[in-house]
């Protein structure tokens, strides 16, 4: 697994100490007393900020258009790789230590964030969770795709694409995150109504490609001998991907996956990939921002925001609302 003990951890106080530099300290005060034309000062703390993810570098774009609309001043900070949750923990008590008007989260767990956040309210500091859930009712909304829904999205574009008593496995991300979870659980609702068939999984590959080589590897061996392989996120579907194509496999098994980064778009056009579940991450950054700012400033704001996704097949993809959705101008 990348990003032992010994070497994780130096930079985590660098990236907290410039960002303070940069930040107003003090305690915030009550929701009512700040005006519209009151700078905000508001931390960001994404799963990874390593730029092998297109998804984030969209988010980011987001994220900083609506700053900029929103007179909020953005820190952005967070692990290099989504499954450093310890990483992550970390910089948001860093972060909460701060007293920031305010947090945008994407949790890498779940269930491990929630203390942090339960922290952060505690100390008036109002929390959005985006892109992935956090078990807390301390957060002031969530923003991002309806993650079951896409799960069986993506579980129903795989049943048109094998026969009914196929084996399908499931290749995830990062163990305990709420968008990993949620689209296991869509897929599962729609596989698990077969009368026949397996289903198999999950298996991680933690974004890691030689990982994902190795879960294919097993998954194509002829004890198993998979038909379709559903990957929940853009790291494991580039994984799994690249690994079949390098096997001689691509359009052979099938693969469902998520996210329009530009290596999946060519994987989908060379047919290695069937079809992507598009999510919107620049819609989600902005509306992450633009719903904190909101209610800094004292009004109110929905418990839920659904951010939207859309199926994309080489039948579709060069209709012009999905090339408007794939390759989004500020790529």
């Amino acid at each position: 697994m990348e990003g032992g003990p010994v070497t994780r951890r130096w930079w985590i106080p660098a990236i907290l100490a410039v960002a303070a530099v940069l930040a107003a300290v003090g305690l915030i005060g009550l929701r009512s007393t700040y005006s519209e034309d009151k700078p905000l000062e508001v931390y960001v703390v994404l799963k990874a900020t390593s730029y092998q993810m297109e998804f984030w570098q969209v988010v980011r774009q987001g994220l900083e258009v609506a700053a900029r609309e929103q007179m909020v001043k953005t820190h952005i900070v967070g692990p290099l790789r989504e499954q450093l949750v310890d990483d992550q923990i970390e910089i948001l008590e860093g972060v909460i230590s701060q007293r920031p008007d305010g947090i945008v989260l994407a949790a890498s767990d779940y269930n491990r964030l929630s203390a942090p956040v339960a922290e952060a309210a505690e100390a008036g500091i109002p929390v959005v969770a985006m892109d992935s859930d956090v078990d807390s009712d301390r957060v002031v909304s969530f923003v991002g795709t309806n993650n079951f829904e896409a799960g069986r999205q993506a579980a129903l574009e795989m049943m048109s694409l094998v026969a009914p008593d196929a084996t399908i496995a499931i290749v995830s991300h990062v163990p305990g995150a709420a968008t990993a979870l949620e689209r296991e659980g869509g897929v599962r609702d729609v596989l698990e109504q077969r009368a026949a068939g397996l289903t198999l999984g999950p298996d991680y590959a933690l974004n890691n490609p030689d990982r994902a080589r190795e879960i294919v590897e097993r998954l194509v061996s002829p004890d198993i001998d998979v038909d379709g392989i559903v990957a929940l996120n853009e790291g494991s579907t580039v994984g799994v991907s690249r690994a079949l194509e390098e096997l001689g496999l691509g359009g052979t098994v099938r693969v469902v996956g998520f996210d329009a980064s530009t290596e999946e778009v060519s994987l989908l056009e060379r047919g290695v990939i069937q079809a992507l579940v598009v999510q919107k991450p620049f819609n989600m950054g902005y509306l992450s921002m633009e719903t904190l700012a909101t209610y800094i400033r004292g009004a109110d704001v929905a418990d839920r925001i659904d951010t939207g996704s859309a199926v994309v097949r080489r039948s579709n993809m060069y209709d012009e609302d999905i090339q408007r959705l794939i390759f989004p101008l500020v790529r």
